[in-house]
């Protein structure tokens, strides 16, 4: 199925669960951690997984490439996770994975972190060849991996076959370890190397020598070879930054911007991706239009390490089609027009241009007609302010959090990087302030509640800055924000920008708690009111006054400071 996503505007969504789990310890456990499930159980009924004893194939994993041709290849497939504070099973598809895998020819294949989703470092398993009529197995279980607990004891982790479920039913069934130990593949006539059975009723499961299952597994493998060379800018090429400019909708009121980085070697131009300004595709000038050839691999994209072509297709915007528009791949040429003076490009409306993942059909629309791509240059501006987005369903005031044992609010917003004129700025020269009931003093952020923070406390954060716990962006501009205060009338936020040698501010945009939600009007309904609430200079509420300086939250709404 073909799947359309607009460049940098990413739909807000969570990871469909597959699996309820029996509870899941509460420490300090990651996505890479093995955590042993006894069980797997829904509302409705449990079923526990019989660990059987198993006879492994290897008992030691291979952790040295072994000997023949490495091949880069496309790896498709699905695998489950586990992921810290979740007593649930998450499940995740790949589409054109960059790996190699090693060929022996006619004996056997080897590959890698097969276990799609555990981070940790795997070794070598082997998938071995059974006739000359395309048929191969990967025979299980294989050590995959020995891991040390605190206590310094080592144990070997397998990766074997279990069956038993399906996604449909995991809820209600488990994956168990079987009699037939052996996933089935094919290789085709093209040399493409498939898993048999790809519904997840077989997955290939982390166990330990008992053959208890531990939450990851992976199903439905492909492999496909790619020969292609990626696009590469010469080593010393000096790059400037441009402006990609994008119109995203159908009456042309929309634009979206970002930079790329853009080098000239004679006649050859060298442009980054709009995604990942470590991938280039390359054009020639040719008077004034820039040829650019389609498709042209780009290489490895960083975030999902998925291999990337520029391709050109045409375009047309379509009420009645997904995403309301259609394409069509063209293998040929997209040809901008280009102004030498002003060094800028300009798409024409009938084409558009699309980042092609290898061997698929999904691609990511980087522009669609309208496209201007012109030099940046950097002056003083002043930022756009803050939108908040939706807080009468986004906002929630301080309530004590189990999970990690303290009161916490969060907010989203919009952080835009344009001026008050609706002009591009730089994104890495914005800054934004949160302010809580009092607009003179910023609210302080510092390494206690959030650790990843660059400095021990920050008054402006970094418009690109995330910790994702507690800062996190669910696209370029939306952000989701977590703290430790409480606010008693208003909270506000106000963007800064750092540019053309000069500092300057936006409005404080302010969202006012209505009466039933803040805290005050809570207890004011309770008749239970204090007349006067404080804080420290971080925004935490306090006990009475303390030595230095304090923010007093009065009855009627104002705050005062008093030095102590």
């Amino acid at each position: 199925m073909r799947k359309y996503t607009f460049f940098l505007l990413a739909a807000m969504c969570g990871l469909p669960a597959l699996a309820q789990l029996q509870q899941l310890p509460t420490n300090e456990q990651n996505k890479a951690d093995l955590t042993q499930i006894v069980s797997l159980q829904s509302s409705a009924k449990a079923r526990a997984i019989s660990p059987k004893a198993l006879k492994p194939i290897t008992t030691e994993p291979v952790l040295t490439q072994p000997e023949g041709k490495l091949v880069n290849a496309a790896w498709y497939g699905k695998g489950f996770y586990p992921i810290s504070g979740y007593s649930r099973i998450f499940s995740h598809e790949m589409e054109a994975r960059a790996t190699t895998y090693v060929n022996q020819g006619d004996t056997a294949i080897w590959i890698k972190n097969s276990l799609t989703e555990y981070e940790g470092e795997q070794g070598w398993i082997r998938i071995s060849k059974v006739d000359d009529k395309g048929n191969w197995e990967l025979r299980t279980p294989q050590a995959i991996m020995i891991r040390t607990n605190s206590k310094n004891e080592k144990k070997t982790f397998y990766v074997t076959k279990l069956g038993g479920s399906t996604p449909a039913t995991v809820n209600e069934r488990g994956y168990t370890v079987g009699n037939n130990l052996n996933i089935r593949f094919r290789m085709d006539n093209k040399g493409v190397l498939s898993q048999v059975t790809t519904d997840g009723s077989e997955i290939l499961g982390l166990t330990d020598g008992d053959g208890t299952w531990y939450p990851y597994g992976s199903y439905g493998y492909k492999y496909i070879a790619n020969e292609d060379t990626p696009v590469t800018k010469p080593a010393n090429l000096e790059v400037t930054k441009y402006v990609w400019a994008n119109t995203i909708n159908k009456q042309g009121s929309e634009t979206i911007h970002t930079f790329v980085n853009v080098g000239y070697s004679g006649n050859d131009i060298y442009m980054s991706s709009p995604a990942d300004t470590t991938l280039y595709f390359k054009g020639t000038i040719l008077g004034n239009k820039v040829i650019f050839k389609s498709p042209q691999f780009m290489g490895v994209s960083k975030e999902y390490n998925r291999l990337l072509y520029f391709s050109g297709v045409r375009f047309a915007w379509d009420d009645n089609s997904p995403g309301g528009y259609k394409v069509s791949f063209i293998t040929g040429d997209i040809i901008f027009d280009y102004d030498a003076i002003s060094h800028t490009f300009v798409l024409p409306k009938e084409y558009a241009i699309v980042a092609k993942v290898f061997g698929h059909d999904t691609y990511n629309v980087y522009a669609s007609p309208s496209l201007r791509i012109y030099p940046f240059v950097e002056k003083a501006a002043t930022p756009q302010a803050p939108q908040f987005w939706k807080p009468e369903r986004n906002f929630r005031n301080y309530t004590y959090d189990e999970r990690i044992q303290k009161g916490i609010a969060q907010v989203q917003f919009i952080i835009s990087p344009h001026d008050v004129n609706g002009e591009y700025i730089n994104p890495d020269s914005m800054y934004y302030r949160m302010y809580v009931d009092d607009p003179e003093t910023p609210f302080t952020f510092d390494k206690i509640d959030y650790p990843a923070l660059p400095e021990d406390e920050m008054t402006e954060i970094p418009f690109w800055f995330t910790d994702k716990e507690y800062i996190m962006g669910y696209t370029n501009t939306l952000r989701l924000l977590f703290f430790f205060t409480e606010v008693q009338d208003s909270i506000g936020f106000q963007s800064v920008y750092k540019g053309g040698g000069e500092t300057r501010e936006s409005n404080i945009t302010w969202y006012k708690l209505p009466k039933s939600t803040s805290i005050q009007g809570v207890q004011n309904s309770n008749n239970g009111s204090p007349a006067k609430v404080y804080y420290d200079l971080l925004g935490r509420r306090q006990k009475g006054l303390r030595k230095g300086i304090n923010l007093i939250r009065k009855e009627d709404g104002s705050v005062e400071k008093v030095i102590q």
